[in-house]
Formats: C-alpha cells, sequence, structure tokens
C-alpha cells in the first residue's frame, strides 16, 4: 500500500462475507403470528427498531431469531478464496470491520469458525444499533476516517444507496455468486 494510505473496508457478513441459512420467511411468519402482519417492505431488523422506540417488548423476537442464528452457524457458507484474500489485505495494513443485523455472538462464533476473527478490528452487531447508518458512522467514528477514506462491501442494494449517500465507496459483493472475490481482487491489486 502507498505509504500513509490505509484501505478502510466494512463489510456486511450475511450475504456478503459468509451465507447463515436462515428461513426468514419462516420466522417472518413466526413474528407476524405473535405480534401481527409484519409490513411487507420492512426487514424484521426495521420492525424490530420500531417497536423497541415506542418501548415495546422485543426481547422474545431476537431470542427467536437468535435461535435461528445459532442453529444456522453450524451450516455456514463461507468461500476459502475470500478468507485467503482477507487475511492478505490485513497483512498489507488494512483496516476490516463488519456490521451486521445478526448478534454480536453469533459473528464472533462464525467469524472464528471461518478462523478470521482476530482479523478485525471492529466487530458492530446489532446490539450496539439496529440501524446500518449508524453500524456504519461507529466504525468509521472509532477508526477516525472520513467516510470517503472507506469502502462498504454488502450484498444488499439498499446498503449500498445508504454507503454512497453517507459519502462511502460502496460495492455490491456477494458470496454466492462470488463476486466479492471479483472487488476483493480489485481491491488488493488497487492497494498494491
Amino acid at each position: 500500500m502507498e505509504e500513509g494510505w490505509t484501505l478502510n473496508l466494512i463489510f456486511d457478513f450475511d450475504g456478503t462475507l459468509a451465507s447463515l441459512p436462515i428461513d426468514w420467511k419462516k420466522l417472518r411468519a413466526k413474528v407476524s403470528k405473535l405480534y401481527g402482519k409484519l409490513n411487507q417492505n420492512e426487514t424484521i431488523f426495521m420492525w424490530i427498531h420500531e417497536r423497541k422506540k415506542k418501548g415495546l417488548e422485543v426481547a422474545h423476537v431476537l431470542r427467536l431469531i437468535e435461535e435461528a442464528e445459532e442453529k444456522a452457524v453450524d451450516k455456514l457458507y463461507y468461500s476459502g478464496e475470500v478468507l485467503e484474500v482477507l487475511r492478505q489485505l490485513k497483512n498489507k495494513g488494512a483496516r476490516l470491520a463488519v456490521v451486521s443485523m445478526q448478534s454480536e455472538r453469533t459473528l464472533r462464533r462464525a467469524l472464528n469458525l471461518m478462523g478470521i476473527e482476530n482479523i478485525f478490528d471492529h466487530i458492530v452487531g446489532r446490539e450496539q444499533s439496529l440501524q446500518r447508518e449508524e453500524q456504519l458512522l461507529k466504525v468509521l467514528s472509532r477508526w477516525k476516517v472520513r467516510p470517503q477514506e472507506a469502502v462498504f462491501l454488502t450484498d444488499r442494494a439498499d446498503d449500498i444507496d445508504l454507503g454512497r449517500k453517507l459519502g462511502l465507496k460502496a460495492y455490491r459483493a456477494k458470496v454466492l455468486d462470488g463476486s466479492i472475490i471479483t472487488v476483493l481482487r480489485e481491491l488488493e491489486r488497487k492497494a498494491g
């Protein structure tokens, strides 16, 4: 990497770095049965955030999600090639962070299983924030960098829009279709 320049990479977890096989449709149906129909346009985490803001109970739903996540970690899909590139980038001085709607416990367990927990400078799960914008801003604040000095990789189009609105360089990157490796190789090439 160029002297005085650091590559600051922020990753979404599920869908981007790895794939947790959670049946979100089934989980939403279970939550809808308990609490009433969820709005089709909102994620379950947006719904939880809104309930929490209103002072309504969310602990039971979070336990249901945590149980599903814990089971899914045992069936986690990830790419060894991605792990190799992440380690190479870290060895070249890149700073790495993960932001996710998964619990920090689930994230740490998954990253440990992948053998890469120790390469991340920051791991921001839903306990720290249920809003992606806040999660990203937390990482930038901890690194003491402007958004223009960081790159955000995610599998979600709405996250890309949000990242770009904040001033981040944002890329769509998915583990299942291999596009994450293409983006990482390009970033690695640029990093020197």
